[in-house]
């Protein structure tokens, strides 16, 4: 599926909802990709912010970081995370070397 402003949606859908596996690619070049449930990332997934530049592949829950991933910066330094609360779509974060 394509919207308007250009980001489009390739996958699994149900009734409606992206739910499965499936991409999620905005026009800047973001991406989400994974599980999906009723149309948000939920399980493992990946996702790549060029505006804040970094990668995360882990968990997710409700299309926000949850549990164990790995930030990936551009510098391409890797580190192992876990992500413990989320209060209004931010994440606090515990970084583990």
């Amino acid at each position: 599926m394509k919207w308007i402003d250009g980001t489009y949606y390739e996958g699994e859908w149900n009734l409606g909802y992206a739910e499965g596996k499936g991409i999620l690619v905005y026009v800047n070049g973001d991406y989400m990709k994974g599980q999906f449930m009723y149309n948000k990332l939920n399980g493992y997934g990946e996702c790549y912010n060029n505006e804040l530049c970094y990668e995360y592949k882990g968990y997710w829950e409700n299309d926000q970081q949850s549990g164990q991933g790995i930030l990936i910066r551009y510098n391409r330094m890797k580190i192992n995370c876990i992500c413990i609360l989320i209060i209004r779509n931010y994440n606090i974060v515990i970084f583990y070397k």
